[in-house]
């Protein structure tokens, strides 16, 4: 699963603008209109990395369960997690973690 293919799933969950950290190469997917972030990606990184929300118990058993699942550098550690895409988690994984977030972040039930 590609940087395209994830920013197509991302805008797909509903009302999304993308900003972009330079300084950073980060590319902030936000929730519209509330601004809130629900995802991140690291931009051109390779493997793609990504950044996720998710609630804290969640968090802790996918990090203890893959090793390219680690807390987050750029959110709050205890919620967001940053995902290696590089095969361990399959792309139907990372697609039910992003819809999660966007979830979370949207507060869709």
């Amino acid at each position: 699963m590609g940087q395209s293919e994830i920013t197509e799933f991302i805008h797909s969950l509903g009302k999304v603008k993308e900003d972009r950290a330079t300084r950073e190469r980060l590319i902030l997917f936000k929730t519209v209109p509330e601004g809130q972030i629900c995802a991140i990606i690291h931009d051109s990184s390779q493997p793609l990395r990504l950044e996720a929300k998710c609630d804290s118990t969640l968090a802790k058993v996918l990090r203890d369960k893959y090793e390219t699942v680690s807390p987050s550098k750029n959110m709050d550690a205890r919620n967001w997690n940053e995902i290696i895409a590089s095969g361990q988690l399959d792309s139907e994984q990372i697609k039910d973690l992003l819809r999660l977030s966007y979830n979370l972040v949207a507060k869709i039930n």
